[in-house]
């Protein structure tokens, strides 16, 4: 663990360690997941009577409460033992989540000048930002910063190669 590097061969040594640990982690990780998916299909299968019968619970009381809605018109609520039960007004417009009607009803928003209905997020394109002239970006209180950033990009196929040649 406290290797040092101070040639090019323990360079390339540490990076195929490097290598050797990332695949060891993804293997685990992999593990990891098929066995927390195992975990919840068992889970799953173990409470859904449960969920079964609360959503009936549910359908009845609901049932129950449609019929009785009289009571409900003065006080929307009622407190039992056991919790409380009622209705409430609600309302709930759906928008359309296809980007054709979507625009298309933008479109109409704006043409009946409705655009306090429409956000506009407005964000930083610090892209476009990072192509301005640096006296530009000075006048905004911004620096540019230019770094040579150093990078180690272990070779995994023929690290996992080797790995499996063992």
């Amino acid at each position: 663990m406290n290797q040092q590097v101070e040639n090019w061969e323990e360079a390339d040594d540490a990076i195929r360690r490097m290598g050797e640990i990332i695949v060891a982690l993804t293997d685990a990780s992999g593990e990891l997941t098929l066995k927390i998916n195992k975990l919840k299909e068992e889970v799953k299968q173990g409470i859904a009577g449960l969920e079964s019968e609360r959503k009936y619970l549910e359908e009845q009381i609901t049932h129950f409460c449609e019929s009785q809605k009289a009571e409900f018109a003065k006080k929307r609520s009622k407190v039992l033992n056991f919790g409380l039960i009622g209705f409430r007004i609600s309302s709930s417009v759906p928008i359309p989540r296809d980007r054709g009607k979507l625009s298309d009803l933008i479109a109409t928003l704006k043409h009946l000048r409705l655009d306090s209905c429409i956000k506009v997020e407005e964000k930083i394109d610090r892209d476009q930002i990072s192509t301005l002239d640096d006296g530009v970006i000075a006048k905004l209180g911004l620096k540019k910063t230019v770094k040579d950033s150093f990078r180690i990009q272990p070779n995994l196929e023929k690290i996992q190669d080797l790995k499996h040649a063992s």
